[in-house]
């Protein structure tokens, strides 16, 4: 039994993930030759150069800077309430190695849930994470 397998046991065969459920093919055909026809209109439009000052910029006006200006965080009751949109729509997302069809509030629980897992794994022996912010 490979890893994968471990992980969708005890699903049914059409459900990989809480509140996922496969993606049509057809839904999957549409949203490539939408993102397709979005990246061509955007590089026939303009042919940026996109140097490290260029997509800084471009990071800092656009939604990060909505976000870092709202401060929303100071408000919400817990990390989870901040983290986890308040949207009930669906997308669609790779979910163990599948793109499937998942509600936006799933997708950011799942994404939590795997969080520390990472940081573990990316952090190694330390024994404490400091976050410096640079200017």
């Amino acid at each position: 039994m490979s890893p994968s397998d471990s992980k969708t046991q005890g699903r049914s065969k059409n459900e990989s993930s809480r509140g996922a459920m496969p993606a049509p093919f057809h839904e999957l055909v549409l949203q490539f030759i939408k993102d397709l026809a979005h990246s061509v209109g955007r590089l026939a439009v303009r042919r940026v150069r996109r140097t490290r000052e260029r997509v800084q910029l471009e990071y800092q006006g656009g939604h990060w800077a909505r976000v870092l200006g709202e401060k929303r965080w100071q408000e919400s009751g817990s990390l989870e309430a901040f983290l986890i949109p308040d949207d009930p729509g669906i997308r669609l997302a790779r979910v163990d190695g599948q793109v499937v069809k998942i509600s936006t509030r799933d997708y950011y629980r799942r994404r939590l849930a795997l969080l520390p897992a990472l940081v573990v794994q990316c952090a190694g022996d330390v024994d404490e994470l400091v976050s410096r912010v640079f200017n």
